[in-house]
């Protein structure tokens, strides 16, 4: 994280809250990290530990262990917070509130632009108060919050040492043994989203399947509805693209599905049914069809005059170049609003979809986002009498692709 750790500093230790400890974690880091660290070090009142590598979740721990200050931040070396006022304001906040989890809305930061919506729904807050666990709305972010000490040490809340997906459950723990947490609506923390890109081993996804299935027994444990359904909703997608991957070969893989389909059938409700993941056999099935419906997609859009990639974020980034590396020509990308967007990705042009309602009879257009948004844009497309759509399911594509790159 040499290039951007920092500016993460900088912002850390701007913040006009002045009794502070910072420590910072070097989880094995190979680049010249640890040579700027060493030099922050000098001219400020930091605290470096060192360790092999063994994941975020450990070093967080670690850093869990080593604090001593009423509450504590967690704060990723690539991200910032957004003012230089915005520990001190969940501070007081908090104490004022007696709050033993408080913090903000969240933003991310992609090519210069700042973005508040669309991330995630319910990311941001639209009014400040108390949010009780069950009715808690999203499963993350958990870096936007401060946690009281004491709470977080007595309660034995940790991150499991999952290589992925240690955050959610150490989350929903928190929340769950909260009851509830006081949300502010101004923005406490920036992600930096352009140059995050995880290539999924087999090890990461069996993981990440872990950390879902963990998340799922907490939410279902505390009552947390919301909660719920956004995990089920992750369920489907890179994640069960993941998991059927690697459960057609590897016995633990297959093993944690089953339990993540023993959690959503408990309680014999045909609506929780819909969401069971296949196994055994009906995975390598899947897995093949899958494949064909892509690949047929490919051999459609070769003949189409122009293709549209609606969606210019992580997805819609991905979906373009593995288009162009299958021969697949591309007129540009097209959003709701340009106005959350750069003029450009990747040296393509970035238009409203209402500049193509003249030509809509000539364009094909692929949704190309994450599966929460697409309801929206098809629904947008359709008052807009665009007919030549594909909704292009995460799951597949990353099948088609036999690897998954989040």
């Amino acid at each position: 994280m040499g290039q951007f750790i920092r500016e993460c500093l900088n912002s850390v230790l701007e913040q006009t809250l002045q009794e502070k400890e910072v420590i910072c974690i070097d989880d094995g880091s190979t680049d010249d990290t640890i040579d700027i660290l060493m030099e922050y070090k000098e001219k400020a009142n930091i605290r470096i530990l060192q360790q092999k590598n063994q994941g975020s979740g450990v070093a967080r721990n670690r850093g869990i262990s080593a604090s001593t200050g009423k509450y504590i931040a967690f704060m990723d070396a690539d991200d910032f917070y957004p003012s230089q006022d915005t520990l001190e304001k969940m501070y007081l906040t908090a104490q004022n509130e007696m709050a033993e989890i408080c913090g903000g809305s969240g933003c991310t930061f992609r090519n210069g632009v700042y973005t508040y919506t669309g991330f995630r729904k319910g990311f941001v807050f639209e009014k400040e108060g108390w949010i009780s666990k069950e009715d808690f709305p999203v499963i993350n972010g958990y870096w936007r919050f401060i946690y009281k000490s004491d709470f977080i040490k007595d309660n034995q809340i940790c991150f499991p040492g999952y290589l992925r997906c240690q955050d959610v459950p150490f989350f929903l723990q928190a929340i769950l043994c909260a009851g509830r947490v006081y949300c502010m609506r101004e923005v406490t923390y920036v992600y930096r989203k352009e140059h995050k890109q995880v290539s999924f081993t087999q090890r990461k996804a069996i993981d990440f399947a872990k950390g879902m299935r963990d998340s799922l027994m907490i939410s279902k444990k505390g009552q947390m509805l919301p909660i719920q359904r956004q995990i089920l909703n992750e369920l489907q997608g890179e994640l069960s693209a993941m998991m059927y991957l690697y459960g057609q070969e590897n016995a633990e893989m297959r093993d944690i599905i089953h339990q993540i389909n023993e959690i959503i059938a408990d309680g014999n409700s045909d609506q929780n049914a819909t969401w069971l993941l296949k196994e055994g056999e009906e995975i390598a099935a899947y897995v093949k069809n899958a494949q064909e419906e892509i690949r047929c997609l490919l051999e459609k859009l070769k003949n189409e005059t122009r293709v549209l990639i609606y969606g210019a974020g992580t997805v819609g980034k991905r979906v373009r170049i593995f288009l162009e590396e299958n021969g697949i020509s591309l007129e540009g990308f097209v959003v709701s609003d340009v106005h959350q967007n750069a003029a450009s990705l990747d040296g393509l042009q970035i238009r409203c979809i209402d500049d193509y309602a003249d030509v809509k009879d000539e364009c094909m257009v692929i949704v190309a986002t994450f599966p929460y948004l697409h309801e929206e844009i098809e629904n947008t497309l359709r008052e807009k009498e665009f007919k030549n759509v594909y909704t292009l399911s995460l799951e597949k594509f990353h099948l088609f692709n036999g690897e998954v790159v989040h």
